[in-house]
C-alpha cells in the first residue's frame, strides 16, 4: 500500500504499486463525496491518480489494472521530496531544496528553441515524451531549456515537427511548446532552468550583448517579466539563467568593446553586472522564489578566457542580489575541438587545468561566496574526422574532458551537458545524429557523475578504459 509520506526513489527498472481498495477510501487524501466514486473503474483509476499525485509520487509509462479489492499501477516511479516539488535557494556555495536539504543536480541542455525551428530538436524523429523519460533514465534531473527572445513575441509558429509522433503539438506555437515540455519534465520530476539564449532566432552567434539594434535592455528585462509571470507559482521552473556567454564581439558590425564588469555607475551601457542585477531584481519583484543564474565574461583587465567563463569582476566589484540566497554563478567550459586555448598546449596539459579553473571561476566555490553550476560542458568526438589532427585533438579533448570531469565530482558541482541532441557544431550531442541512439562514448565520462535524487552518490567517478587525465 503506497502511503502518504514515503519517499519514493527513482528505480532503475518497473516499479509496481499496489493500492489496497480499502486503504485508499480510508485516506484522508480524498475527499469524502469522491469516495462513493470509486466504484467505477474509470473514476477509481482517476482517484488512483490523484492520490499518487497528492503524495508526489510520479510513475512513467504507467498502466493500471483495477479489480474490486486493489488498483496495481505498473511503471518506473520517482519523487517526492522537497528537491523536486518545492523552490530552492542557496546558502554559500551550496543550493539548498525548501526544507533546506543541499541539493546537488546533473542535467543537460536540449536546444532548439532559440533557433529558427523554434521547437526542442528531435522531434522530427520521435516524441517529446520519450526524450524527457531517457533523460530520467540517463540520470539528468534538471533541463536547462535555451530559448530566443523570438519565441515571446507571440504566434511564432514552430517548424520541423513530426505531428504523428506528436499530435499533441499540432497547431501550438512556440511558446506553447515550451508549455508542454515544462509541464512534461515537472510531471516526471525534473527541474527546468530557462536559459535566454538569444536575443533572435537563429544559428549564428550574435553580437555578445544582452540588446542590439532590435531588443533594448528594457525590452529584455520585459520579455523575462512576462516568462517569469507565465510560470509563477510552478516550481518546476526553479530558475533563470539570464543571457547566454556575454562576450566580447569587435569583429561584427557594429562592433563593442564590451560587456565588462564594473561598479555602478561605471560605462552602464555595457556593464554586465549592474544590468544583470537590474534584470533579476525585477524577477524577483514578481516571484522571489527563483533562483538566478549568472554568467561570466570572457575577458576581465586583459585575462581571457573562455565565454561565460571569467568571473574575476567578482573580486573587485560583488553582484548582489535586493533578494538574498538566490543567486548562482554559472561557468562554461569548452575542449580543444570548439576554442583552442593556449592552455590546452602546455607541456603540463591538462594537469595545468585545474589551476586555470580555480583562478577564473573555481574560487567562487573554494570561498564560500555563491554554488557554481558549470552550465555547458561536452566533447564533440567527431566520428567523421579521421585526419592527423583530428587525431590529436581528439586526444587532447578526452584529456580536457576527464580533467573537468574530476574536477566536479571533487566539489560535487552542479551541471548541464551541453547538448542532448547532435545539432550543435560545436560539441554534438549526447544523441547520435537518429536522435534516438545514446553515445555512449560520451556518457562514459558522466554516468557516474550524476546525483540521483538531487543527492551525491557515494562511488566515485570512474572514467572510460583506457583514458588518462595525465598526458604522456
Amino acid at each position: 500500500m503506497a502511503e502518504s509520506g514515503t519517499n519514493w526513489a527513482r528505480a532503475s527498472g518497473s516499479l509496481v504499486i499496489v493500492l489496497l481498495l480499502v486503504g485508499l477510501v480510508g485516506s484522508q487524501l480524498l475527499a469524502s463525496e469522491e469516495q462513493p466514486q470509486l466504484l467505477g473503474r474509470r473514476s477509481l483509476q482517476e482517484s488512483v491518480r490523484r492520490f499518487l499525485a497528492v503524495n508526489d509520487i510520479y510513475v512513467l509509462n504507467s498502466t493500471y489494472d483495477v479489480n474490486t479489492t486493489s488498483v496495481t499501477v505498473v511503471g518506473t516511479a520517482i519523487g517526492p521530496n522537497a528537491s523536486v516539488t518545492g523552490y530552492w535557494s542557496t546558502r554559500g556555495r551550496q543550493i539548498l531544496d525548501f526544507y533546506g536539504k543541499e541539493v546537488f543536480f546533473s542535467g543537460v541542455s536540449w536546444n532548439g528553441l532559440e533557433n529558427i525551428d523554434g521547437a526542442p530538436h528531435g522531434l522530427w524523429a520521435r516524441s517529446w515524451q520519450s526524450m524527457l523519460d531517457q533523460m530520467i533514465g540517463l540520470g539528468l534531473n534538471v533541463l536547462r531549456l535555451p530559448f530566443s527572445g523570438s519565441i515571446l513575441a507571440g504566434g511564432y509558429m514552430p517548424q520541423n515537427i513530426n505531428y504523428y509522433a506528436n499530435p499533441d503539438l499540432r497547431n501550438l506555437t512556440s511558446l506553447q511548446i515550451m508549455d508542454v515540455i515544462v509541464r512534461g519534465a515537472g510531471a516526471r520530476g525534473m527541474k527546468v532552468f530557462l536559459d535566454y539564449h538569444r536575443l533572435n532566432a537563429g544559428y549564428e552567434h550574435e553580437w555578445g550583448l544582452w540588446y542590439d539594434a532590435n531588443t533594448s535592455e528594457t525590452q529584455w528585462i520585459n520579455n523575462w517579466l512576462f516568462l517569469v509571470d507565465r510560470y509563477n507559482n510552478d516550481s518546476t521552473v526553479v530558475g533563470v539563467d539570464l543571457f547566454n556567454e556575454p562576450h566580447h564581439d569587435e569583429a561584427k558590425p557594429p562592433g563593442h568593446l564590451g560587456p565588462e564588469w564594473a561598479p555602478d555607475g561605471v560605462n552602464a551601457t555595457i556593464n554586465w553586472r549592474t544590468s544583470a542585477i537590474r534584470c533579476a531584481n525585477a524577477i524577483h519583484k514578481v516571484n522571489p522564489n527563483l533562483l538566478i543564474a549568472v554568467q561570466g565574461l570572457d575577458l576581465y583587465r586583459g585575462q581571457y578566457g573562455l565565454w561565460g567563463g571569467v568571473f574575476l569582476g567578482q573580486l573587485d566589484a560583488p553582484l548582489n542580489l535586493t533578494v538574498p540566497n538566490k543567486l548562482i554563478f554559472q561557468t562554461h567550459d569548452l575542449g580543444p575541438s570548439t576554442f583552442n586555448q593556449s592552455y590546452y598546449n602546455a607541456p603540463d596539459f591538462p594537469s595545468n587545468l585545474p589551476a586555470q579553473w580555480d583562478r577564473m571561476w573555481g574560487f567562487l566555490w573554494d570561498r564560500n561566496i555563491t554554488p557554481v553550476w558549470v552550465g555547458e560542458f561536452g566533447a564533440k568526438f567527431d566520428p567523421y574526422c579521421t585526419s592527423d589532427r583530428c587525431a590529436v585533438v581528439f586526444r587532447q579533448e578526452q584529456l580536457w574532458l576527464g580533467e573537468l570531469v574530476r574536477y566536479i565530482q571533487n566539489k560535487s558541482l552542479p551541471w548541464t551537458w551541453w547538448s542532448w541532441d547532435p545539432t550543435s557544431e560545436d560539441t554534438g550531442g549526447l544523441l547520435a545524429d537518429d536522435m534516438q541512439t545514446l553515445r555512449a562514448d560520451k556518457y562514459a565520462y558522466i554516468q557516474n557523475l550524476t546525483y540521483p535524487g538531487f543527492s551525491i552518490r557515494n562511488a566515485s567517478t570512474s572514467l572510460p578504459t583506457g583514458i588518462r587525465t595525465t598526458g604522456a
